[in-house]
């Protein structure tokens, strides 16, 4: 096969991400106030902490957590219910360094964006660590390494089936993919989804 057909036919590593409901303003306050409180913890290690810093601060991705953190809302309001990141960019860096911290949590072949239990500078260390360490002898990060990914094609198709899915059935699978006992939904969020499908 040629290198142009190869190039052709490359479908890059892509993480699925689906959130809760989009009227659902009190978790993504609270998921945004984590990231934050992640770029934070980051800011104060690339300051105090010497040898860390040398380990990372040529890394665009480390200084740029809460940022790639609105980046992915951007994301998830082009589809509403789920977004697909790319490993070959930053903001897919940033996606497996808050992975590891908790703000998403692998439910069969896709991420559930959930609130991080434990966010501290250890943490924090730890997971810019683990993304330092996937650099080859290019210089390239391969954080597709240390996540569940699927081709793009792929990616786009469970996109689009849960895209199509009822807004209240897909929120119940969700929670008990989470392991959440309750699957109560707001009623007028609910009406809300059935007027306002997206492709």
């Amino acid at each position: 096969m040629s290198e142009d057909l190869r190039v052709k036919n490359f479908s890059p590593p892509s993480i699925l991400i689906e959130g809760p409901g989009f009227s659902d303003a009190e978790f993504y306050g609270k998921w945004l106030l984590a990231a934050a409180e992640a770029q934070r913890l980051c800011n104060e290690a690339l300051g105090t902490d010497l040898e860390f810093r040398a380990q990372t601060d040529r890394f665009d991705f480390i200084w740029h957590v809460g940022f790639n953190a609105l980046s992915l809302m951007g994301c998830l309001a082009e589809k509403v219910r789920t977004m697909v990141i790319t490993t070959g960019i930053e903001l897919g860096e940033v996606v497996a360094m808050m992975a590891h911290l908790g703000f998403f949590v692998l439910t069969g072949e896709r991420y559930q964006m959930v609130l991080p239990q434990q966010l501290n500078s250890e943490t924090v260390r730890a997971a810019a660590l683990k993304i330092v360490e996937t650099e080859d002898t290019d210089f390239v990060l391969h954080p597709e390494n240390l996540v569940a990914t699927m081709p793009l094609e792929t990616a786009e198709v469970w996109q689009r089936r849960l895209q199509e899915m009822d807004e209240f059935q897909r929120l119940a699978d969700r929670k008990l993919l989470l392991g959440e006992d309750s699957v109560e939904e707001d009623a007028s969020s609910n009406e809300t989804v059935q007027t306002a499908r997206h492709d």
